[in-house]
C-alpha cells in the first residue's frame, strides 16, 4: 500500500478488550507474495515420469501389498503452489482441463488446468473426489526432497480411495475419544508396547501370543466405551491404518530385494530406486511407540496401531485381507477373532502385559502429561490480554492455512471457564458442534479469495463456528488495532490492511464499524 492513511483503534476497556470480527462475504484479490512458501517451479514431464514410476512399483509389488491394489486405475492430481493443476488418469476431467502436451498414462492424456479444483495441499495429501471420481490429491514435489517419500505419499493417497470398495463407514461411528483420561492413555501406550514387541519377535508362536495380550489390553481400554466412540476408534483405525500399512509393506518389500530399478532411469535425479528402504521401513516401526515424554493420543494409534495390527495380522492370520473384503471387518476385529481366549485368560493376558511393559510407570508419566496440558490450556484461557474471534463457518469453503506447534483438545473440565471468559467480555454463547481445540503456536498463513489472514505466533481456539486468537502479550502492540487503507468514504475503507499483535489482515474493499467493545469487518465483493 502506498502512503496509506491509518485509523488506531484504542480500547476503551484497556487490554482485556475483546474484539469479534465477523467475516460475512469476500471479494476477489491477488495472493500476497508470501516468502515462507517456495513458488512452485512449472509442471512439466518429471511429473509424469513420477507418477509413471509409482505405476511401475505397483506394477511389481502391488497384489503383495494388497490384493487387487492397482495405482493405474487410481487417478492422480497435482496440485502446483495453488496456481496449476496436473490430472492423470482421470476418466472423464470436467471442462476446466486441457491436454498437457503430448503426455499420456495408460491410454489417457494426461490434462493441465489454471487454477485449482482443491486449495494445498502443501507437503500433504488428501483422497477426493474430482468430478466425480475418488482421486489422490497432492502437491509438487519441491527441489530438496527424495522422490522415495513423495510416491509412498502418493501410494497412501490411492490406498485410500482403493480402500472405499471395502466397507461403509459404521452408523453413529463419531464422537471425541477420552484423551484427558490418563488410564485411556496408559493402555494406548501399552498397545504400541505390545505390538512393536510382537513384530520385532523372531517367533511367529510367540508373536500370536503378544496379538493375544494386545487384544486383552484393548478390550479392558473399551470396556466402559460407549459404542459410538468404539465404532469411530475403529474406523479410523481401518481409515488410516491400512492406508499407512500400505507404506510399510512396500518398504517391507523393497527392504527385502534392495530396492527397485527406476523404470526411467535418469529422468530423475532425486529418484535413487528406494535404496534406503530397510531403513525408511525402521523408521515406520519406530513410530509405533510414541516418543517418552510425548503424548499418547488417538492421532498417533489411529495411524501407527492401525498399521502395526495390520502388520501383525500378516504374520498371526494368513488370508486376513481376503477376510476383511469379504466380511468387512476392521484389523481389530479379525485380530480378536484370531486370538480367543477365555475370561480368565483375557485377565491373565491383562496382568502380564501391564508387568512386563512397566504399565505404572506408562500411567505415572500420563497423569503427569494430562496435569500438565490442563495447566497449559488453563493458561491460554485465563492470561490477560485481546481476544479476537472470526467467524470460519461463513468462509466459503478451500480457506486454506497451516498451524504452528502442538494441538490440545480444550477438556470439557475448562469449557466452562472458556464460556465464562467469553461471557465477560460480552460475547454470547454458541452452539458448538465439536470439541475445541487448542494450536499452542499459533497459525502462518490463511487465506480464502477476497481474503489474506497472516498471524504470528500466537495460541488459537478452534472450534466448529469460529477461530478466537488470544494475545498473550498485550504490551506488545500500543495500540488495539490499527486499520490502513487507501481510501474511504463513510464506513466503506479500499485498499484496506487490518494490523494487530497477533495478525494482519488485508482485504481489497471493506465495511468497517466500530462500537464500543466490537470492530466488526464486512469484506465487500467487487
Amino acid at each position: 500500500m502506498k502512503n496509506p492513511a491509518s485509523l488506531s483503534f484504542e480500547s476503551k476497556h484497556q487490554r482485556s478488550l475483546c474484539f469479534a470480527i465477523a467475516l460475512l462475504c469476500f471479494c476477489q484479490m491477488a495472493r500476497a507474495q508470501d516468502s515462507t512458501y517456495k513458488v512452485g517451479r512449472p509442471l512439466g514431464e518429471i511429473d509424469i515420469i513420477r507418477i509413471r514410476e509409482l505405476h511401475h512399483i505397483t506394477d511389481t509389488y502391488g497384489d503383495q501389498i494388497w490384493p487387487g491394489f492397482d495405482t493405474r486405475k487410481i487417478p492422480v492430481a497435482i496440485n502446483n503452489d495453488d496456481k496449476e493443476e496436473l490430472l492423470i488418469g482421470h476418466p472423464n476431467p470436467s471442462k476446466e482441463y486441457r491436454p498437457f502436451e503430448k503426455f499420456e498414462l495408460n491410454g489417457r492424456p494426461a490434462m493441465i488446468r489454471d487454477g485449482v479444483s482443491r486449495y494445498g495441499p502443501r507437503g500433504g495429501g488428501w483422497a477426493v473426489q474430482i468430478n466425480g471420481a475418488h482421486s489422490a490429491y497432492v502437491s509438487t514435489l519441491m527441489e530438496d526432497r527424495d522422490t522415495e517419500g513423495y510416491l509412498s505419499l502418493i501410494l497412501h493417497e490411492c490406498f485410500h480411495c482403493f480402500q472405499k470398495d471395502y466397507r461403509q463407514r459404521a452408523e453413529g461411528a463419531r464422537g471425541d475419544l477420552p484423551e484427558d483420561d490418563p488410564v485411556y492413555s496408559a493402555l494406548i501406550g501399552l498397545e504400541s508396547h505390545i505390538l512393536k514387541a510382537a513384530l520385532e519377535e523372531p517367533s511367529d508362536e510367540k508373536a500370536g501370543k503378544l496379538a493375544g495380550m494386545f487384544v486383552a489390553v484393548r478390550h479392558e481400554r473399551r470396556k466402559d466405551m460407549p459404542k459410538n466412540l468404539i465404532l469411530r476408534e475403529g474406523e479410523d483405525e481401518f481409515s488410516e491404518g491400512t492406508a499407512t500399512y500400505s507404506q510399510a509393506r512396500l518398504y517391507q518389500l523393497l527392504a527385502a530385494s534392495g530396492g527397485i530399478a527406476p523404470a526411467h532411469p535418469g529422468k530423475d535425479p532425486q529418484y535413487h530406486g528406494f535404496t534406503d528402504a530397510k531403513k525408511e521401513y525402521q523408521k515406520m516401526l519406530s513410530r509405533i511407540v510414541p516418543p517418552q515424554g510425548h503424548p499418547i493420543g488417538f492421532f498417533h494409534a489411529m495411524y501407527n496401531l492401525g498399521m502395526a495390527q495390520c502388520l501383525v495380522l500378516d504374520r498371526v492370520r494368513p488370508k486376513w485381507k481376503e477376510r476383511m473384503r469379504e466380511r468387512g471387518m476392521t484389523q481389530f476385529a479379525l485380530l480378536a477373532e484370531a486370538c480367543p481366549m477365555q475370561e480368565n485368560t483375557e485377565e491373565k493376558r491383562l496382568a502380564e502385559a501391564k508387568e512386563r511393559f512397566d504399565y505404572d510407570d506408562l500411567l505415572a508419566g500420563q497423569k503427569k502429561r494430562v496435569d500438565e496440558r490442563l495447566d497449559l490450556v488453563r493458561g491460554y484461557i485465563d492470561a490477560p490480554g485481546r481476544l479476537y474471534r472470526i467467524y470460519h463457518d461463513r468462509i466459503p469453503k478451500g480457506f486454506k492455512w497451516k498451524p504452528f506447534g502442538p494441538v490440545y483438545h480444550v477438556p470439557e473440565s475448562l469449557e466452562k471457564e472458556l464460556a465464562e471468559k467469553r461471557k465477560k467480555h460480552g460475547y454470547r454463547e454458541e452452539k458448538i458442534r465439536d470439541r475445541r481445540i487448542i494450536w499452542a503456536g499459533g497459525i502462518r498463513r490463511f487465506e480464502k479469495e477476497g481474503l489474506l489472514f497472516e498471524s504470528e505466533k500466537t495460541p488459537i481456539i478452534f472450534g466448529q463456528e469460529f477461530m478466537e486468537w488470544f494475545d498473550l502479550d498485550p504490551a506488545a502492540d500500543p495500540s488495539d488495532m490499527i486499520i490502513e487503507f487507501e481510501s474511504h468514504e463513510a464506513d466503506i475503507y479500499v485498499g484496506v490492511k487490518i494490523k494487530t499483535a497477533g495478525f494482519i489482515l488485508e482485504t481489497d474493499k471493506a465495511r468497517i464499524e466500530r462500537y464500543t467493545d466490537v470492530v466488526k469487518i464486512y469484506p465487500i465483493p467487487k
